[in-house]
């Protein structure tokens, strides 16, 4: 059971428990032990040498190299790392995954997945949910503004959710709305701090994930905001700013001054 847990954790760079309480390196108890055995094996119960030399010499090549299907997975990741969004990054990995299954190379001699190969940038930018945020950080009503205030100075955002513990979205609370507060140096009476929900932004415009790109731009433009919560079944599932249209912005302005 322990093999196996190290296995699922550490891949290749695990070291196994085997027989004579000893631990030995996934290279070597594969090279030196397991893969000899499975010759053996497959060559007594009557298997063509020829495939047992294509499939098991294929895994000795992978074991050499240290390279499996998720090593690649990782490597193609950290190639790409600060280009594109995740949409594109991954819709590039799928591509790149397909595209070498086809081809005569095994796995662990393919190269790297390119950013190209996600098939262009306008296709990761037509509906909202492909390129908006997900990771938020959110406060409840009846937390303070200092909460607020210190929460958008140490993730530098400029906007923050405010839902319930059922992940509904209450309200919004931006920058703008902290500087009023501060231009007023308002107080509760009893010297308390200002609870959230005295200065969030009640039903803020929404949109949901399915919201073609085009539409929200419009939308921010024409409400003058900069920010738009995404709500899906009642649910916050991410926000979009104007921040993320500028990762959009210069894609387009790179693609252009290219051609």
């Amino acid at each position: 059971k322990e093999n196996f847990v190290v296995a699922a954790r550490q891949g290749l760079s695990g070291q196994f428990g085997w027989l004579g309480d000893r631990t030995i390196p996934a290279q070597e108890l594969l090279l030196d032990e397991l893969i000899p055995r499975a010759r053996e094996g497959l060559a007594g119960a009557g298997l063509d040498k020829a495939d047992i030399d294509r499939y098991l010499g294929l895994m000795e090549e992978r074991v050499r190299c240290g390279r499996t299907g998720a090593r690649w997975l990782l490597l193609s990741l950290a190639n790409m790392k600060g280009q594109g969004t995740a949409s594109e990054r991954l819709s590039a990995l799928s591509r790149a995954t397909i595209s070498r299954q086809t081809g005569p190379e095994p796995g662990h001699s393919w190269d790297r997945a390119r950013l190209e190969e996600a098939g262009g940038w306008k296709r990761h930018y037509l509906r909202v949910e492909q390129f908006m945020t997900t990771d938020l950080f959110t406060v409840g009503e009846d937390d303070s503004v200092d909460l607020v205030a210190n929460l958008m100075d140490w993730q530098k955002v400029r906007h923050v959710p405010v839902e319930d513990a059922q992940h509904q979205l209450r309200g919004l609370v931006s920058y703008r709305d902290l500087l009023r507060v501060l231009a007023r140096d308002k107080r509760e009476t009893d010297g308390s701090p200002l609870p959230v929900s005295s200065i969030m932004k009640k039903e803020p415009i929404t949109v949901s994930p399915e919201t073609e790109t085009i539409a929200a731009i419009e939308l921010m433009r024409a409400k003058g905001i900069g920010c738009l919560p995404v709500v899906k079944d009642g649910r916050l599932v991410g926000v979009v700013t104007e921040r993320d249209f500028m990762v959009i912005t210069r894609e387009l302005l790179y693609q252009r001054l290219r051609e």
